[in-house]
């Protein structure tokens, strides 16, 4: 079940997605900014709708059958970095960007600080 302030994330290709946003708050071009990113769910509506906020500030309402909840963590978790840097070049975009000492970090364990 998602709920307010969990994260969520596109989990369709771009023309689904533009489909699956009938009758779910439509469909704007900028929406497509929503694919690959992470957003914070604002609130979810009668309708069982989401109100979704993404990194560019943009808040859309999106179907809620399009989206996966993100895993979120705790202090204390211990995670696993992904293992392929050209993935996480990319998910580094809209969060802070790359930095070249991330190198270090690909596919390490460590823990949530």
């Amino acid at each position: 079940i998602i709920k307010s302030g969990d994260y969520v994330q596109v989990q369709v290709e771009l023309a689904e997605f533009e489909k699956m946003q009938a009758g779910h708050g439509g469909w704007a071009g900028q929406m497509s900014e929503a694919l690959k990113r992470f957003g914070k769910v604002t609130s979810v509506l009668g309708s069982g709708d989401l109100r979704v906020l993404y990194p560019n500030k943009k808040t859309w309402t999106i179907n809620p059958a399009a989206v996966a909840k993100v895993p979120s963590f705790s202090v204390g978790d211990t995670v696993r970095v992904i293992s392929d840097e050209a993935e996480m070049r990319s998910l580094q975009e809209g969060h802070g960007g790359w930095v070249d000492d991330m190198r270090s970090t690909v596919g390490k364990v460590g823990r949530v600080k």
